[in-house]
């Protein structure tokens, strides 16, 4: 995509929908290290390199997953930052592999079909295998999908927020009652 900033449409939907398997801010979050070979890669033929592959892709992105997990002040910084977003949060190793690893093709996917130097199936010399989704849609139209995704990000992230304050209610009653029995006690 030409900015990153339509990855994050899918990403989103995508995200919130499978928040309950996968972990969110990673699932985001890891279209940053993919895009950062694209940085370095302006003088070469091909912009899209060996990170715009499933293989290596996935394998950045599940090593991403696990740093994130591994490195607790990051950790700690998305269960602060999913708390001021009021959505339910509970930081899980394999959770945050899976959603590295998933969000990672999901990039390298969209990018796909934008992009004519990507090679998914790379190492794979196949030339059926080459392109598979190269200009499977048109520009205009995939870049209206992916905002268009935003509306689905909306819905989803509104029903994410009342399940945070249904929790939340849940946890104030608990310890309500709680309280309440132990005066009783008393």
């Amino acid at each position: 995509m030409p900015y990153p900033v339509y990855h994050l449409g899918p990403s989103g939907f995508l995200g919130l929908l499978l928040r309950r398997w996968i972990d969110l801010p990673v699932f985001l979050l890891v279209n940053i290290p993919v895009d950062i070979e694209v940085l370095f890669a302006h003088s070469m033929h091909h912009r899209h390199w060996h990170v715009h592959t499933l293989l290596i892709g996935g394998i950045m992105g599940a090593i991403f997953g696990l740093i994130i997990y591994r490195v607790k002040p990051l950790r700690r910084f998305l269960e602060w930052g999913m708390r001021q977003v009021r959505i339910p949060y509970k930081a899980n190793v394999w959770k945050m592999i899976i959603a590295g690893t998933l969000g990672a093709w999901l990039h390298v996917f969209l990018d796909s079909i934008y992009h004519y130097d990507v090679q998914l199936f790379w190492p794979s010399k196949a030339r059926v295998l080459q392109r598979p989704l190269w200009q499977f849609l048109g520009y205009e139209e995939l870049k209206l999908w992916c905002l268009v995704s935003f509306v689905g990000v909306a819905i989803l992230y509104i029903f994410a927020v009342r399940a945070f304050n249904s929790n939340k209610g849940r946890i104030a009653e608990a310890k309500a009652k709680d309280q309440a029995e132990e005066q009783q006690a008393c």
